[in-house]
């Protein structure tokens, strides 16, 4: 298999030097015979997804980005549980309920067939 290393090396040096990206050592590239790069591995966010394929992108001689393989995996302190995420914010539970319990528009579906 051919690897173009020159846009490989100049694709990780751009990783690096965004700040955008915190951890770039942990996005593999790979770049094949036509200038097509491939972005492997981990980010933390989706705003940290998109800078990496622009930073790739943006490289003299990358002829597409793929970033299906760069996967976003928030750190471990920033997990919420589903119960967590299944609650409503402080001061929102009043909001919430009266959402929940107001009235509705007509039922269109009992309404019968339009003519």
């Amino acid at each position: 298999m051919f690897i173009d290393t020159r846009i490989q090396d100049d694709v990780l040096t751009a990783l690096r030097q965004d700040p955008r990206i915190k951890r770039p050592e942990l996005i593999a590239v790979s770049v094949d015979e036509i200038g097509t790069v491939v972005l492997r591995g981990a980010v933390e966010s989706f705003p940290e997804r998109r800078p990496a394929a622009h930073d790739a992108r943006r490289v003299e001689g990358a002829f597409d980005v793929i970033v299906d393989d760069l996967k976003v995996h928030p750190p471990l302190a920033h997990r919420r549980s589903d119960r967590a995420v299944s609650r409503p914010g402080p001061g929102r539970e009043s909001e919430c309920n009266q959402a929940l319990l107001a009235p509705r528009g007509p039922d269109f579906a009992s309404a019968g067939p339009r003519a």
